[in-house]
């Protein structure tokens, strides 16, 4: 682990002796689960407690009882939750179709949206959906049976589902399963890299942070599959008032500015040097306080749209003029997909970049990018030398076959220490979510676990000793 922030580190260690030191097994994953949660929605810079895990492992295992272990199938793919729009079940849904791993089941392990359990269900083996009504022991014995009959099992759990990974280290070690971490949240805490045989990278942001997850001799990278066309077909640019908006899209926090990096006083800059209309999809107009001041000064130019199925969200980039990623956050592989349609895209490297061969074609800086989006809406030109050169990159990247394939052959040794294999144009900054945290004024609250009276102090703590 790297060093923490003193006030961290004492409630890492204090909330992890209650763990261990639990009467009740019930009581410890609780804990556990509250751990998870809060390390996982504030960047105090820990990114891992595989110790732990393997401690609740060897602790847990001897209560479980022995099941059945006859295979279902050779791979098992574990969601904590699937959702109609989250990218994570989007992964799944296409990965589970690819001949490299066409003998699959999924299973999920607390809820399932319907759309989603339905289209997750062709999978060959199915789908299916573990009841969320227990929890503790006789939840990790439930998922263990579902578990030990899987060659293979890949997990794309949430970042806090200790109970999940739990049962797949059990499995591992009674039924000897192999794991598979798929590292959707790379830039974020996250259990499971205690009980993974290999780690499967996404991208150089994650990639740079394997020794602070002690997995640097398990990672591979394997990227993130997509849905792309066959060849790179730009949009017809049309002139002056016909053509359509700059758009972006990302979930609100990804445009809330930070760190010197704003997205709206982009929006305000571009609106002075350019006509352009911007579309913003993620975003609340009521909720998110930091687009009123744009949204007043530019009203009718400027506006804001609710979160947008993914079809739809497809759909309506393709009206786009143009495409600008978020920032200080990126929009991950939505920049490479808008990329593929042949939407003119830009944006900025921020160093929370690096999960796509899209980055080849963003800027350095917000003022470059500022350029270059009015130049573009006032000309239609665009200078895109590296457009054929990205595209070819993107399939080698995101091609869904591809990316099933590695993950496949990610069981063997020898695969490990693959890294992405497109260039880094300007190298991540693995410290941007920790000062983002810091330069905070209160911790992120748990939503998911009901804190524990014992911690609720020193939760709240938390962020004002790091701070002193």
């Amino acid at each position: 682990m790297n060093d923490l922030p003193e006030g961290v580190s004492h409630f890492i260690d204090a909330a992890s002796v209650q763990v261990t030191e639990a009467a009740s097994v019930e009581h410890a994953i609780h804990i556990a689960r509250f751990l998870g949660e809060v390390l996982w929605k504030n960047s105090t810079g820990c990114y891992q407690l595989a110790d732990l895990e393997r401690l609740l492992v060897e602790r847990i295992e001897p209560e479980i009882p022995v099941t059945d272990h006859s295979r279902q199938c050779r791979f098992g793919h574990v969601l904590t939750k699937a959702y109609d729009t989250g990218g994570h079940t989007r992964v799944v849904e296409r990965l589970v179709v690819c001949e490299a791993l066409i003998d699959s089941a999924v299973v999920v392990t607390e809820s399932a949206a319907p759309k989603a359990q339905e289209r997750l269900g062709r999978a060959k083996h199915g789908c299916t959906v573990v009841p969320s009504v227990v929890r503790g022991r006789e939840r990790i014995a439930a998922l263990v049976a579902a578990f030990v009959r899987f060659d293979v099992l890949v997990l794309y759990v949430h970042p806090h589902d200790i109970e999940s990974v739990v049962a797949a280290g059990i499995a591992r070690q009674r039924a000897g399963v192999t794991v598979l971490f798929y590292n959707h949240a790379d830039h974020v805490f996250s259990y499971g890299y205690g009980v993974a045989d290999r780690v499967l990278e996404l991208g150089h942001f994650g990639w740079a942070l394997r020794a602070a997850r002690k997995c640097t001799h398990r990672s591979v990278f394997v990227g993130i599959p997509l849905a792309l066309p066959s060849a790179l077909t730009p949009k017809p640019v049309l002139p002056g008032v016909q053509r359509g908006a700059v758009v972006a899209a990302g979930t609100a926090y990804k445009f809330r500015p930070a760190l010197g990096w704003s997205f709206p006083a982009f929006v305000q800059s571009l609106c002075q040097r350019s006509d352009c209309r911007v579309e913003i999809v993620g975003p609340s107009a009521v909720r998110d306080w930091w687009w009123w001041p744009v949204l007043r000064s530019l009203k009718g130019r400027v506006s804001v749209h609710a979160r947008l199925e993914h079809d739809k969200y497809l759909a309506f980039m393709s009206g786009a003029a143009a495409y600008v990623d978020s920032f200080p956050m990126v929009g991950g592989t939505a920049f490479a997909e808008v990329m593929a349609q042949g939407v003119p895209c830009f944006g900025v490297l921020t160093g929370t970049h690096g999960y796509s061969p899209a980055d080849g074609v963003k800027s350095l800086s917000v003022d470059e990018l500022t350029d270059e989006v009015a130049s573009f809406m006032k000309t239609g030109d665009r200078h895109d030398a590296h457009a054929s050169e990205v595209f070819v990159q993107l399939h080698e990247a995101h091609d869904a076959e591809a990316v099933a394939s590695r993950i496949a052959g990610a069981v063997s040794s020898e695969v490990t220490g693959q890294a992405p294999p497109w260039p880094c144009q300007r190298d991540v900054d693995t410290g941007f979510y920790e000062r983002m945290w810091m330069s905070g004024r209160f911790p992120t609250v748990p939503v998911h676990v009901l804190p524990p009276l014992s911690l609720i102090f020193s939760f709240l703590m938390l962020k004002w000793r790091s701070n002193a």
